[in-house]
């Protein structure tokens, strides 16, 4: 019983909670970097694709499923209630996080002779802790660092 409790608190219930918000943007993160790595590999190695371009179309592949998740299950508290603001901060963050991705693989790759497989994992994590504490701060918390306009702090929750 109390297993289903924590279960249910953990995937289920809205939660304010950093810790359950962690772990599911780490299954929602999960998801979409599968999505992620799986295009890039194909891109790369089946169509014969430059690896830097494949890794854009990839990441931003990803990018929005992981969008389209985390305002569905891993955020309770949205700053903003315009939809169209939200996914244009949401993207500017990952944009960012792209760019990271692509200094990785470049650095990895090219400075270092690693295997793109490999520089993909390490800019995975790198990535996911800038994504995860600028989204957190930015788009899904109570008070912002940034000026939010009165329409769109006029219904959200205080």
């Amino acid at each position: 019983m109390r297993l289903q409790s924590s279960a249910k608190r953990l995937l289920q219930q809205p939660s304010d909670s950093v810790a359950v918000q962690a772990f599911r943007f780490t299954l929602v993160g999960l998801v979409a970097f599968a999505i992620d790595y799986s295009l890039l590999m194909v891109a790369v190695l089946s169509w014969q694709w430059n690896y830097l371009a494949s890794a854009a179309i990839a990441y931003t592949t990803g990018l929005t499923v992981n969008y389209l998740l985390c305002v569905r299950w891993v955020f309770a508290q949205r700053r903003f209630q315009n939809a169209q603001r939200e996914f244009a901060l949401f993207f500017v963050i990952g944009i960012a996080g792209l760019a990271l991705t692509e200094l990785i693989l470049w650095v990895g790759k090219e400075l270092l002779g690693q295997d793109i497989a490999l520089a993909k994992l390490a800019a995975l994590v790198a990535v996911a802790i800038w994504n995860f504490s600028l989204r957190k701060i930015v788009l899904f918390s109570k008070g912002s660092p940034f000026a939010a306009t009165q329409s769109d702090l006029a219904t959200s929750p205080s």
